[in-house]
């Protein structure tokens, strides 16, 4: 797979930068419709292949991608439980050169097609002492390279669609918090550093689409079983003084698939969606084994088997756009208490009344239906209500050229849960050039894992070039 990325970076060189153009649009036809934020490619028949001269890049083929390099600066002088000689974490701790590419293609027959993929480095672990780090952490983060979106998507007649391969199906109307959002596991490496629709992780489905005028009609079997990236032993993010236990869930491909589908309709200033999904939990829950003799019990990690119910909606008045998540999910399990149902709900609220700048608040409250009061023991941490909020601020300065955003989530209603903040800032230093600064900033939480984050404060910065 790494040849295979080193293949398209030398066609990438080759073939040279594309200018990219970009523009606004004003908020009506920003709401209108209330299309999918990364619309799929166009349905628009793709004919006969078409050929190209000698030495051009075929029509039929469209590759573009970006090269970045990513730099981050640890703020607070601390050291982790996994690796307590360490002289610090406070210092460079992040130099990563980072390649993504991107190949659609319209094949024949109406086909269009999708492959995309990532590969990085990290200079940080050669230019500071390895010993600093666990072997999971130089696994984790030092290398690695993935084959993401691979698909294939044809049109039987005018009102079917089908598509196959890795993709990512986004439910969900909230940018930073997730209620029906659940299909695809995420990349959370490194916390708070990048927003959700950064760091989804394809997954390989079966997709079936049928358009019934104003409404879809989607069918999903998903086969393949992924789960969230998470920190490591040994990373400050992980305050575990030994390594984590093992983790267990269906390993094979087709191995109790999760499936589902879902029921949309979008009219004029207003959409709604209904959705069912019989799915696996993409983050692992610590289960301690009772053992057979007396003894201190066995602890592994595990994904439960779960059911979702839910519903979701967007409605624009004037500047405001108001939105809405609500999810029934059953088999919530915990260690020291038995199974319950929870209900998760969401509310959302985006102004864009003022010039270049957009505000949102999002908060969603998730219940334990069944409530024991034994749940809020180790390892389980629950609580009967748990409250989220996030606010999110973007102003675009100097026509659009420098992009501000700063985000504030909050866990807990007293944020007893822990806080993570970020500001940065993008500048377009020319078409396709773009610079990015910021400082990401960690409160401590009452349980795991926010309890240990404290001082994980970072600043950082990445010069990305778009092609």
């Amino acid at each position: 797979m790494r040849r295979a990325l080193a293949l398209l970076a030398a066609l990438v060189l080759a073939a040279g930068p594309a200018t990219q153009a970009a523009g606004q649009e004003d908020l009506d036809e920003l709401l209108e419709g209330f299309e999918d934020e990364s619309p799929e490619p166009s349905r628009e028949p793709a004919g006969e292949i078409e050929a190209s001269a000698p030495g051009c890049w075929p029509a039929w083929l469209d590759l573009k991608g970006s090269l970045s390099l990513g730099a981050s600066y640890g703020i607070v002088a601390h050291r982790t439980a996994a690796l307590p000689d360490r002289k610090s974490w406070q210092g460079p701790n992040r130099l990563r050169t980072k390649l993504d590419l991107e190949l659609d293609a319209d094949l024949p027959a109406d086909i269009e097609g999708r492959i995309s993929g990532f590969a990085f480095y990290d200079a940080i672990f050669a230019l500071r002492d390895r010993s600093e780090y666990t072997s999971e952490v130089r696994e984790v983060y030092e290398r690695d390279a993935e084959l993401e979106e691979l698909w294939l998507r044809g049109s039987p007649n005018d009102r079917v669609d089908v598509k196959v391969g890795r993709q990512v199906v986004n439910w969900g109307r909230s940018d930073t918090l997730r209620v029906i959002d659940v299909i695809n596991p995420l990349d959370n490496r490194d916390p708070g550093l990048t927003d959700i629709e950064n760091l989804r992780r394809p997954v390989g489905m079966l997709r079936t689409d049928a358009f019934l005028g104003d409404w879809t009609l989607s069918a999903l079997l998903i086969p393949e079983l992924r789960q969230d990236l998470l920190p490591p032993f040994g990373s400050d993010f992980v305050a575990s003084p030994t390594p984590l236990p093992p983790t267990r869930r269906p390993r094979h491909f087709g191995d109790d698939p999760e499936f589902g589908g879902s029921l949309a309709g979008v009219f004029h200033g207003w959409d709604i969606s209904f959705h069912a999904l019989r799915y696996w939990t993409n983050t692992p829950r610590l289960v301690a084994i009772p053992p057979p003799t007396p003894g201190p019990p066995t602890l592994e990690f595990r994904h439960d088997r779960q059911t979702l119910v839910g519903s979701g909606g967007n409605l624009a008045l004037g500047n405001w756009l108001l939105k809405a998540e609500l999810a029934w999910i059953d088999g919530v399990r915990f260690n020291n208490a038995g199974e319950s149902d929870r209900i998760d709900a969401m509310g959302g609220v985006e102004y864009y009344g003022f010039d270049d700048t957009s505000l949102a608040l999002e908060v969603v409250n998730r219940h334990l239906t069944d409530w024991d009061p034994a749940a809020k023991r180790a390892p389980d941490f629950a609580e009967e209500d748990v409250l989220e909020t996030a606010l999110r601020v973007n102003v675009d300065l100097m026509n659009a050229r420098l992009h501000l955003l700063g985000l504030l989530i909050v866990f807990g209603e007293r944020a007893q849960n822990g806080v993570v903040a970020r500001a940065q800032a993008s500048w377009e230093l020319r078409d396709a050039l773009e610079l990015t600064g910021g400082i990401l900033l960690f409160a401590n939480g009452d349980v795991p894992p926010s309890d240990a984050w404290g001082d994980n404060d970072r600043l950082f910065a990445e010069l990305r070039w778009s092609f």
